[in-house]
């Protein structure tokens, strides 16, 4: 049993023809991954080189920031790398009659897609759990990272003769010195916007507490301290304020800085939850908006009943008065209507905004989860197809309409997300790409099936 189950297998997806395409994608594929890889990283690598010369990040945390970048750009890259390697590795057996070789030698149309969908199956399995287990992780650190980096910036922006702002502190100073690699400050003035003091010393540091990216620590040595301060007296005249002003020397000064970390820091994005995670976190603001919204709709309830009641209490009330008795009736009963109209449409609208409330870019990134390892397969499908039908073409053409048909689902797929994000469409269209290039690529296949 188990050498037939093995004979199966190297037949139908180890054979020599299998083997053979792999040789000639495989690479092809490694190639236009670097390449898109490289060319979505272009504009974060200068912003990386900007932390570096500008802001004087260290190269340890520049390569972290990197390490941690290349995950969320592979699972991009990943799925888009596949039309131009398919197309290409296609576009080769077509110019040198390879394909027409193997039909005529009697293997159907599907045993040749075969190699390539199988392929494309491992790549698009393999792109959910990357995405799932790896990237998300990464993203984590990466924006834990540099938003790190971009709250800390006055504590490594250090430049001599000019003013850095730390909380409620300007802070200048003339040189810097560094002994046993730590930075030294010389001739430090210091200014406290609130509290209306200077100080000035002749050395100083300013360094980060290591357990607590919120802490900012300032050691002076040898200066002063100027502080104006207000008080109050009473006198003939009623209260008068008066200024004094306060100077002290010292030989060692702390001061501690507490600055919080931007919420990007503490909060995890779409981007930084696996599925599980996000699907968790929408069901508990689906929950919570259900239930506002059935709250809402008891109280409309409640109004439609009053409503009821309020009209066969004025039918009774109407019994037996006069005309003049009547409109003045009439004229309360209408008044009384548009008070209950305008509660009713202010629940409405209340229903309305509770409905719009629902996080429709998270709702939109849960679809992306699964969207985008499918396209693998989409690109697949049609590359394949697309392979059939350019019999003669070589691995120039391939290239060029691997790129062009890249570069349209891209579009495609930004276009969309921007729409939904802006509230024009519908979360679930976020699979739109991934359908249509799907549905064109299958339409390809039965097509040329039937050649």
């Amino acid at each position: 049993m188990l050498n037939k189950i093995t004979k199966f297998l190297k037949n139908n997806f180890a054979s020599k023809l299998d083997l053979y395409f792999y040789e000639e994608l495989i690479p092809n594929y490694v190639y236009g991954l670097l390449f898109f890889t490289f060319l979505m990283m272009l504009n974060q690598l200068f912003y990386l080189i900007k932390l570096y010369t500008v802001y004087s990040v260290p190269v340890s945390q520049i390569f972290l920031l990197l390490f941690n970048l290349i995950p969320f750009l592979l699972s991009y890259t990943i799925p888009l790398a596949i039309l131009p390697s398919y197309l290409i590795t296609m576009g080769r057996l077509s110019s040198d009659s390879e394909i027409i070789a193997m039909r005529s030698c009697g293997i159907s149309t599907i045993r040749i897609f075969l190699p390539g969908f199988v392929f494309g199956l491992f790549i698009m399995f393999f792109s959910f759990f990357f995405n799932d287990l790896i990237v998300v992780k990464a993203n984590e650190i990466y924006v834990k990272l540099n938003t790190k980096i971009i709250a800390q910036k006055p504590a490594i922006e250090l430049k001599e003769k000019s003013f850095l702002q730390i909380g409620d502190y300007k802070i200048s100073f003339e040189r810097v010195s560094y002994d046993n690699n730590i930075e030294i400050l010389h001739n430090i003035s210091v200014v406290d916007l609130k509290g209306r003091k200077t100080i000035q010393a002749e050395m100083g540091r300013i360094y980060l507490d290591p357990e607590n990216p919120e802490h900012y620590v300032m050691k002076f040595m040898n200066g002063t301290i100027t502080e104006v301060t207000t008080t109050e007296s009473i006198t003939e005249k009623g209260k008068e304020k008066e200024e004094r002003f306060f100077v002290a020397s010292f030989k060692h000064l702390s001061l501690n800085i507490y600055l919080p970390l931007p919420e990007e820091y503490y909060s995890k994005g779409p981007d930084m939850m696996s599925v599980k995670e996000l699907r968790k976190e929408l069901k508990e603001k689906s929950k919570n908006i259900s239930e506002t919204i059935e709250n809402y709709l008891k109280d409309k309830d409640k109004i439609v009943k009053e409503i009821e009641e309020f009209k066969k209490k004025h039918r009774l009330e109407l019994k037996g008065l006069s005309k003049e008795e009547i409109k003045e009736k009439l004229k309360e009963y209408e008044d009384k209507l548009k008070v209950y109209k305008n509660q009713l449409n202010s629940i409405q609208k209340m229903i309305e905004n509770s409905r719009k409330s629902l996080p429709r870019y998270k709702i939109m990134k849960l679809y992306e989860k699964f969207a985008l390892p499918l396209a693998s397969l989409s690109f697949v499908i049609l590359s394949l197809s697309l392979g059939m039908f350019t019999a003669r073409s070589g691995r120039n053409e391939g290239l060029g309409i691997g790129i062009i048909l890249t570069l349209l689902f891209y579009g495609l797929k930004v276009g969309t997300e921007n729409l939904i994000t802006n509230g024009y469409l519908p979360p679930i269209t976020e699979w739109f790409p991934t359908i249509l290039f799907l549905t064109a690529g299958i339409i390809l296949v039965i097509f040329k099936i039937r050649e």
